[in-house]
């Protein structure tokens, strides 16, 4: 089982066990959040047959080389995307995309979409951290919007 610390995966492994057999940790009561409990992993034989391998609570799952992926599993955007005017599309404002034709018309929920590019931009900062040219680049388009930002805060502090 894996998840965040205190999601409550000891507690599932003992609903699936029947019994109290994993160590587990009582709910805060001002926020209502679990705590850490689980300090090694565990391989435990299930009644019914099967095993269950409870693990620490982990601090974060992140994404590497899921582009296939998002491909695969936002299969509908993707195939919307073809139909849209541009090939470069950002499903945003742009006239003509087939995207937003289908968020409209209530074909496609726009928390999809949101979903999908939340997942894209998770996945190219992946990428960035691992890839020195794609770090590059995310450092140079800082650098230059940092300079823009200066550039308007000075020319703005010049104004009578």
């Amino acid at each position: 089982v894996v998840g965040p610390t205190g999601a409550g995966k000891s507690t599932l492994g003992n609903a699936l066990l029947g019994e109290e057999r994993l160590a587990t940790g009582t709910v805060r009561a001002q926020d209502g959040k679990g705590r850490h409990t689980t300090v090694r992993r565990e391989l435990i034989p299930l009644p019914g047959g099967g095993v269950l391998i409870d693990t620490p609570g982990l601090r974060g799952i992140s994404l590497h080389d899921a582009a296939d992926g998002l491909e695969q599993v936002f299969a509908e955007i993707e195939e919307l995307a073809a139909y849209c005017r541009f090939g470069d599309c950002a499903h945003d404002t742009e006239p003509g995309c087939a995207v937003q034709a289908a968020i409209q018309a209530g074909e496609l929920p726009e928390r999809r979409l949101r979903s999908y590019r939340k997942l894209q931009r998770e996945n190219a900062w992946a990428a960035a951290r691992t890839d020195a040219r794609l770090r590059d680049e995310r450092v140079n388009r800082q650098k230059v919007i940092t300079s823009h930002l200066r550039a308007t805060y000075r020319f703005r502090d010049q104004q009578p």
